[in-house]
């Protein structure tokens, strides 16, 4: 990259020539910059690693979720601010790659959010974590962002929050920038809003107790929070960090490198070594013999076709050397000099299409191009199953080899290639030389034979297998890996969760409603007799002292008016205590009312529960579904003699030389 900005490869930009757009001397700059920075030791740490892909760090390999923690302590604030851009618009890149959705798809959580979203400055992180509280919530990504000043955040963000947790507001400033955003995010939702009654609100809030907004609701909650044993420790250290990082590193090393000797074909891979019949143990491992082949120094072969490339074996060997290999192999060449090759090049009729495979690799030290034959064929398969909505072609690019003496073609041994039809080359390189065809290979009808034996093999062979889940009734798209399907299932047993649950919400809602009426009604009838009992135990005590005053004091100490007085006095008893009996008639009637509310809401937490467990248990059974082409939906639009180039050394060992 730093020798193209010093040397680009375009001479004009649009209308500008490239001096007058970006002089050479401002790219040099830019050169040495980028220069410095990949020279830093400190910027080393920043080519290390896993890459920043969320895709991969909100899931496993094997599709489950997990959480991703990004420690970001131990830098400076520049690589602070460099990081956290970074991952918001890597967050932001894939959330655009997902489909909308009701459902919460993933939560992106940020703490000490201070510096990074401020209402004045434009720092590179806010655009894209303001683009995310506008857009993030219909691609069911959620935002939490915590703070412990809100005056610095942007106002901009603070209205397009949802949902709001409020602690003790230390100053008054903030608190109204408080209610200015809950305001605004009110009016964006089309709600009403208190400003005065939620001011009071947080004016009363004490310790461990927050205010909860959200402004799908009809009112904000005011609760309290658990009291909780946890050992805040700190911030960790870089060793920390480190030591806790170790084991993880270590175990995604291994599985680099078992995938990457996964995709590293060896040398042993190409088939068994094998050596002619007459071969001696000397020659086979004779000094400069490439290992991986095992070169005959008999000079009594006379097969004139055995030098065929280990990638294009002869079909007279045997039933191993049929597929095409991709590494070197034993070959059972002569000694003569043309080692069972024609200097020219066949001729051929011409209604035989002919195709060169391109040449690929540098030839090595000594060795001379050969070109063997095969037989180049691109299919077209075409799938469709309208129940599934399957509706994809398939273009199989298959390479056989065809030996000396050859008359049916083993299609079983066919080779799938990733090869262009464009890459295919027109014409053989110069100095090149040619081995010998068989006699069927000539006429133009064994062409036509073996196309159609092909296409039978395409219909018998070629299938597109799928993954299906019955219990949602869905199945993995072409192509679509496990995992991926395995993440979709989810979302998809998430989306069809919440729908169950709305509906269960609204089962429950009317029943769960009427109780809740009925235990107000009941609490306020128990208030209601509660203060019923005070007035008539103080009207009870006031009269009780009446009578017994009078009767101490009066001149006639059982005269009528003092009976009279107590008779009065032992009814108000009397009602005193029928109304203390009715208070517990209605604590006793708002005691069953809750019970009766609590086990309904328990029935239908239960019910909930077993809905998400039945769909998280249904989602994970998957099923394999081979689907079959139609015989009238395979056709093979090219099919051709192919020349395919491979490097032979002087001690015949020979490598493809095409891939």
């Amino acid at each position: 990259m730093i020798h193209a900005i010093q040397e680009p490869p375009v001479a004009r930009i649009g209308v500008l020539e490239l001096e007058g757009f970006y002089p050479a001397k401002e790219r040099f700059q830019l050169a040495m910059r980028l220069n410095n920075l990949l020279a830093s030791p400190s910027f080393a740490s920043w080519l290390e690693g896993d890459p920043l892909d969320v895709n991969q760090a909100l899931f496993t390999a094997e599709g489950k979720p997990r959480v991703a923690i990004f420690s970001i302590a131990h830098l400076s604030d520049p690589e602070r601010m460099f990081f956290v851009s970074l991952l918001l618009n890597q967050t932001l890149a894939w959330m655009r790659q997902q489909t909308g959705t009701s459902s919460l798809r993933a939560l992106l959580y940020m703490d000490e959010i201070a510096g990074y979203f401020p209402p004045v400055a434009n720092p590179p992180s806010k655009a894209p974590l303001l683009t995310l509280l506008k857009q993030a919530r219909a691609f069911g990504l959620g935002v939490v962002l915590a703070t412990q000043n809100p005056v610095d955040l942007d106002y901009k963000g603070l209205s397009n929050c949802g949902t709001w947790f409020l602690g003790r507001l230390q100053t008054e400033r903030d608190k109204l920038r408080v209610l200015d955003g809950l305001e605004g995010a009110a009016q964006g939702q089309g709600g009403a809003f208190d400003r005065a009654e939620m001011d009071r609100t947080l004016s009363k809030l004490g310790k461990r107790v927050f205010l909860m907004n959200n402004v799908h609701e009809s009112r904000p909650v005011v609760f309290e929070t658990r009291w909780t044993l946890s050992y805040l420790r700190g911030p960790l250290t870089r060793a920390e960090i480190k030591r806790l990082m170790d084991p993880r590193k270590a175990a995604a090393a291994a599985r680099a490198d078992a995938a990457r000797n996964a995709s590293t074909p060896g040398a042993d891979r190409a088939g068994t070594p094998g050596a002619s019949s007459n071969a001696s143990a000397d020659a086979s491992a004779s000094p400069g013999s490439n290992p991986s082949s095992n070169p005959s120094s008999s000079s009594s072969s006379s097969s004139s076709a055995s030098a065929i490339p280990s990638a294009i074996p002869s079909a007279s060997a045997s039933a191993s050397a049929s597929a095409i290999a991709g590494a070197s192999a034993p070959s059972t060449h002569a000694t003569s000099s043309t080692s069972g090759a024609d200097r020219a090049r066949p001729l051929l009729p011409p209604d035989v299409r002919q195709v060169f495979l391109p040449l690929r690799t540098t030839a090595p030290a000594g060795a001379e191009l050969v070109y063997a034959p095969a037989l180049f064929a691109v299919g077209r398969v075409y799938f469709t199953d309208p129940k599934l909505g399957i509706d994809r072609a398939t273009t199989p690019r298959v390479l056989v080899s065809i030996g000396a003496g050859a008359v049916a073609v083993d299609w079983d041994g066919a080779r799938e290639v990733e090869l262009d039809e464009r890459e295919l080359e027109p014409e053989p390189r110069g100095g090149a030389r040619f081995l010998a065809l068989p006699p069927e290979a000539g006429k133009a009808k064994s062409y036509d034979g073996w196309k159609r034996s092909m296409t039978d093999w395409l219909y018998r062979s070629q299938k597109l297998e799928l993954l299906r889940s019955a219990a949602l009734g869905l199945s993995s798209k072409p192509g679509e890996t496990e995992r991926d399907f395995q993440i979709r299932l989810r979302e998809a047993a998430r989306e069809e969760r919440d729908l169950q649950a709305e509906k269960l919400r609204a089962k429950y809602a009317p029943k769960l409603a009427t109780l809740d009426e009925r235990v107000r009604r009941a609490q306020q009838a128990v208030q209601r007799e509660a203060e019923q009992a005070r007035e008539s135990k103080v009207s009870s005590f006031l009269s009780f002292g009446v009578t017994l005053l009078g009767a101490f004091a009066g001149r006639k100490t059982f005269s009528a008016t003092n009976a009279g007085r107590a008779a009065t006095t032992a009814r108000s008893v009397g009602r005193s205590m029928k109304e203390s009996k009715d208070v517990d008639r209605a604590e006793e009637t708002v005691e069953a009312l809750q019970g009766q509310f609590r086990a309904l809401d328990a029935q239908f937490q239960d019910e909930l529960r077993a809905l998400e467990s039945s769909l998280a248990e249904d989602a994970g059974a998957l099923e394999t579904l081979a689907l079959k082409p139609k015989k009238t939906n395979v056709s093979v639009p090219l099919f051709a003699l192919a020349w395919a180039p491979a490097w032979r050394t002087p001690d015949g060992a020979e490598r493809p030389a095409w891939e």
